[in-house]
């Protein structure tokens, strides 16, 4: 009993404010040296698939190896990002979006489709081959015995063709898988594209956290809006009566 404390001496303590994990997204010029090395393989592994998918679409490692081929429409031209791989105390499992918003369907650029088509007959032929039927619940990046890929492989994939293109991000270090993911966010917000959109695409809860992560994506936006203020400002002076 002496040992209780009058107050609760936490109460009144401020905490410290959470520290944003820097990102590490490609400039334009690695990005497109990254873009040119995979448009120009012969032949596509399931993990240069996985890393092409993440350049285009800002999917998560997760949900790049829980997509299955009866969630890519391939006449349509969307993937539809239904489940996940999740990894926690050394091993990975199958789980659902963890939110609304996390269960979306996201466009496919009409390369990328091209390159899907063709992986997919790919492994429709190795299905052939090892005498067992393809089915659409095979996982996009698995191995035709149904299984699906680990993210973490996918991420050591991703490590090494990295570190054999000496891919390095904006802050002269190698990207991070996820990092792939802010690559293709902060180029959608550097060419325009709405905050809304990108965040339903992302699949984020709302846009203000997209708002919050990717608000000084474009180092040059508050220099345009100021400039166009000064236009509109002038054009209004000039409309004006002398």
């Amino acid at each position: 009993e002496t040992d209780r404390l009058a107050k609760n001496p936490t109460v009144g303590v401020k905490l410290p404010k959470l520290q944003k994990t820097p990102k590490n997204p490609l400039d334009y010029k690695e990005y497109d040296r990254l873009m040119s090395y995979l448009d120009n393989i012969a032949v596509m592994t399931p993990a240069n698939i996985g890393i092409k998918m993440a350049m285009l679409t800002g999917m998560r490692e997760g949900e790049i190896c829980g997509l299955r081929w009866r969630d890519v429409d391939l006449d349509k031209g969307v993937i539809y990002v239904r489940s996940v791989i999740g990894r926690g105390d050394g091993k990975s499992y199958e789980k659902e979006p963890k939110t609304t918003s996390g269960r979306r369907g996201i466009p496919i650029a009409a390369s990328f489709r091209s390159d899907l088509i063709t992986f997919r007959a790919s492994v429709v032929s190795d299905c052939e081959t090892a005498d067992v039927p393809f089915e659409d619940s095979l996982f996009v990046l698995g191995a035709i015995d149904g299984s699906y890929m680990n993210p973490y492989t996918l991420w050591l994939a991703w490590h090494n063709l990295a570190g054999s293109l000496e891919i390095k991000g904006v802050l002269g270090t190698t990207p991070c898988f996820h990092d792939l993911r802010h690559t293709f966010a902060t180029h959608a917000v550097r060419q325009g594209t709405d905050v809304k959109t990108l965040s339903s695409i992302l699949g984020h809860a709302s846009a203000a956290m997209t708002l919050d992560i990717y608000a000084d994506a474009d180092p040059d936006a508050k220099r345009r809006a100021i400039e166009r203020m000064d236009e509109v400002r002038r054009s209004r002076e000039e409309d004006m009566p002398r």
